[in-house]
């Protein structure tokens, strides 16, 4: 079984001898049939597997699911701070580990604009990473450092989610991210830049909004729309918890990976 979870072969971070590499021992394997069954976590990602190869017989798709962190540790210290600023700005909540796909240059960038329209937001960044000094000294490059925070690794992020007004992810390619579960089970509505299976649970579920991943405009204009509409902003953040609950549980993920199993051992 092959689980598929983005560009294996033509990925922007493999240099050609690589790619030369991948593409050979793709074709030895797939000549072989050593491939049985491949699962992909999303439709987009089988879209994007059929672009790449041709040569896997059996493709099927699935989502995954979340189950909470077991531990409700917090650092009182965060917690307080981001409680502080939720009386005094609208919180936006980045979560993710600082590294080129992630793209947090261009959530600082919709922060700028977000600030320059007037706006009193704040952006939270939890995660830590390769750029996380480089992407500090950007802030401070833009004039935004008193107007966001980067808290570095911190220990069950998802357990800091419920104090944002909003979870923004700015990528520029993506599987499925966990962040995305880790939101929707805690009532806090998405922005996402379209990429993966994203648009696919939040749009299809309405619990977030996506938008062009370069078009930076665009997304500076549905978080405004989201400041403006209270009562959408929350209808979103509910819908995703329901749809937790109901849809994407443990329970049903195990089923639905269960069936692959069954099925390729009875066939």
């Amino acid at each position: 079984i092959f689980n598929y979870h983005g560009l294996f072969i033509n990925n922007v971070y493999n240099s050609t001898f690589q790619k030369i590499i991948y593409e050979l021992s793709h074709l030895l394997i797939t000549k072989l049939n050593a491939v049985s069954l491949v699962i992909v976590p999303s439709v987009s990602s089988k879209n994007l597997l059929l672009s790449e190869t041709n040569h896997f017989k059996d493709i099927r798709t699935y989502y995954n699911s979340y189950l909470p962190v077991s531990s409700s540790y917090q650092n009182q210290y965060i917690s307080d701070e981001i409680n502080l600023l939720k009386n005094k700005y609208f919180v936006i909540g980045i979560v993710a580990r600082i590294e080129n796909q992630k793209r947090i240059d261009k959530a600082l960038e919709i922060l700028v604009r977000l600030l320059e329209q007037k706006q009193s937001v704040f952006f939270v960044f939890l995660g830590d990473g390769p750029l996380e000094d480089e992407m500090k000294s950007l802030a401070v490059k833009l004039e935004i450092k008193r107007d966001c925070k980067f808290y570095g690794f911190v220990e069950n992020a998802s357990n800091y989610m419920k104090y944002f007004d909003l979870m923004l992810l700015t990528s520029d390619w993506e599987g499925f991210p966990i962040a995305i579960w880790e939101a929707m089970s805690n009532g806090i509505p998405l922005l996402s830049s379209d990429v993966g299976g994203i648009k696919e649970i939040i749009e299809n579920e309405n619990c977030g909004i996506v938008y062009n991943k370069n078009d930076l405009s665009s997304a500076t204009k549905k978080i405004l729309e989201l400041i403006e509409n209270q009562e959408r902003l929350k209808n979103l953040g509910l819908n995703g918890k329901v749809a937790i609950k109901t849809k994407y549980s443990i329970g049903n993920f195990t089923k639905s990976i269960e069936k692959f199993y069954t099925e390729l051992y009875e066939s």
